[in-house]
């Protein structure tokens, strides 16, 4: 099983994420899949405001990871960018990682804007 990414489909700036981490995804180590796919949350046992509110990925062990986690595990499963993987054993960084990712899921309509993409249906 390859790391699967879940994203907002309906969210241009989670789009344009998404093809970034396709595009540094050389050995094809990610599966993507959006968080409206049919059966997709519950089979996850992921709920709807969950969903809305972060990213979601799920290791090849099973294992659900949300925020700041799964950009870890997206960078892990990125050959080119695994190193970065490790700056989570550094104290306080899990702490800010999430700090960082919720701030930017907050105003990611207004980044989306700025980046010219389509506006986020979420708001």
């Amino acid at each position: 099983m390859k790391t699967l990414l879940l994203y907002d489909r309906d969210c241009g700036f989670c789009n344009w994420l998404v093809q970034q981490a396709q595009r540094l995804d050389r050995y094809g180590h990610l599966e993507v899949s959006p968080l409206q796919s049919p059966g997709l949350l519950a089979r996850y046992q992921i709920s709807p405001a969950a969903a809305e509110l972060s990213l979601h990925v799920v290791t090849p062990d099973g294992r659900v990871h949300q925020g700041g986690a799964a950009i870890r595990m997206v960078l892990r499963a990125l050959p080119w960018l695994w190193p970065a993987y490790y700056l989570w054993l550094i104290p306080g960084v899990p702490w800010l990682m999430d700090r960082l990712y919720y701030t930017v899921a907050r105003h990611r309509h207004r980044l989306g804007r700025w980046l010219g993409l389509a506006a986020c249906r979420l708001r």
